[in-house]
């Protein structure tokens, strides 16, 4: 993908994009030496066993690693359904999976560079200046040589998508608190139902949300209701109604723009 895409994928996801590094992941995972990140032939060859995986580097507390199944979310449990689907999580904070990132030199660095833009962001939290602490985390990975090819490549958009992150993440918590209040004035269940409610809508991230709103700019392109976006997409109205007045105030050629108005 291009820098002039239309809306931008988190950190990682832009890392992934490189075939080796992908390549690089997945033979950490699995003990493979894979080399030709294609690995494709005109001849009849095995394939790789899938592999399906989350990496986690939030700041609340969880397990080195544990397994998330589809069926958990079905309204009806079974013990032997259909169609299943295993994911393991992994946890990729300082001092959990240190034998994984030491496989995948990348995913190494990318935790470094999330650790000094967190450090940077709490010294700078009394001027709340963003875009500095990104730089200066930045700043040091170019000097330690850490992920320095990629940051020199494309530092501009990976402070833009470090900074509409960590915007989100932040107006999502006050949401949350606000909604916690609420709830404990209105009674315990009420609270509980209505954030329930709120962080499913909200709990995206900004790369998820961009591309949401890239998908959608196309339907109303095209003359759809709201309505028929929303089955389209298998989202509720709701949201689709937000951004589609997002975009008739920014325009649909404005992802960012969009996406700003939606969060207000």
């Amino acid at each position: 993908m291009t820098g002039n895409r239309e809306y931008k994928s988190d950190v990682f996801s832009m890392l992934m994009e490189d075939p080796v590094n992908a390549l690089e992941l997945y033979n950490a995972m699995n003990g493979s030496a894979y080399t030709d990140p294609g690995m494709v032939s005109r001849e009849h060859i095995k394939l790789p066993t899938p592999k399906f995986a989350v990496f986690y580097n939030g700041e609340e507390e969880q397990p080195e690693q544990y397994e998330l199944k589809l069926s958990d979310a079905f309204e009806r449990p079974l013990e032997d359904p259909e169609l299943e689907l295993k994911c393991t999580v992994y946890n990729i904070n300082s001092g959990k999976n240190e034998s994984l990132k030491s496989r995948c030199p990348f995913l190494r660095e990318y935790m470094i560079f999330v650790d000094y833009v967190r450090g940077y962001l709490e010294e700078e939290k009394d001027s709340k200046d963003l875009e500095r602490a990104i730089n200066r985390a930045i700043d040091r990975c170019m000097e330690e040589n850490v992920l320095k090819e990629f940051l020199t490549e494309r530092r501009d958009e990976v402070v833009k998508v470090m900074t509409l992150d960590y915007t989100f993440e932040r107006r999502l918590e006050l949401t949350k608190r606000d909604a916690t209040a609420n709830g404990m004035a209105n009674g315990l269940k009420q609270g509980l139902e209505q954030g329930l409610r709120q962080g499913f809508k909200q709990g995206r991230t900004a790369g998820e949300m961009q591309k949401l709103i890239q998908l959608t700019c196309k339907k109303y392109q095209k003359g759809l209701t709201v309505e028929e976006t929303a089955e389209m997409l298998e989202e509720d109205a709701e949201t689709i109604g937000k951004i589609y007045a997002a975009i008739k105030d920014a325009g649909t050629d404005d992802i960012e723009g969009i996406y700003e108005k939606y969060l207000k």
